[in-house]
């Protein structure tokens, strides 16, 4: 629990500074088309790689600094995949959260932002099984409002 309150307040201290995703809503559609740009490809993988090794030993600093590099496109993702800023908000947010909490499992030379991808897709589609499952939760049998 502590490393979730201390990973959360990474994610929002860094969000917070650069005016992404936990901004008001306005700010957000004015902007989210400029966040993520991926100049120079191949030295962000060595930097990235570099960084990775850092934030696995615990440098809270180079994991700001990955949050940094990839809020926007993984809010970009998350706004695409849920239609909804709201929920791409927190699809974005649980994304980092959990990259921290697994970021020892994650393998050297494997590529970052697919991984980090990968989280937030998954996010989204629990957040979909779990919607659904709350919609069929009623039972088939209820009487019809229209019937009396």
């Amino acid at each position: 629990m502590a490393a979730e309150t201390a990973a959360l307040q990474i994610v929002r201290g860094v969000c917070d500074a650069s005016g992404r995703a936990m901004g008001p809503l306005g700010q957000q559609k004015a902007t989210v088309s400029t966040w993520g740009r991926m100049n120079g490809a191949n030295a962000r993988r060595i930097d990235d790689s570099a960084l990775i090794r850092e934030a696995q030993r615990g440098d809270r600093a180079a994991f700001e600094e990955l949050v940094r590099q990839y809020d926007g496109a993984v809010l970009r993702l998350a706004l695409h995949l849920t239609g909804s800023e709201a929920d791409a908000q927190d699809v974005y947010q649980e994304a980092f959260l959990k990259a921290l909490g697994n970021l020892g499992r994650f393998e050297a030379g494997t590529n970052f932002r697919a991984w980090l991808f990968r989280i937030a897709h998954n996010l989204f589609a629990n957040q979909v099984r779990a919607s659904s499952r709350r919609r069929s939760a009623l039972p088939d049998d209820l009487p019809d409002p229209d019937q009396g």
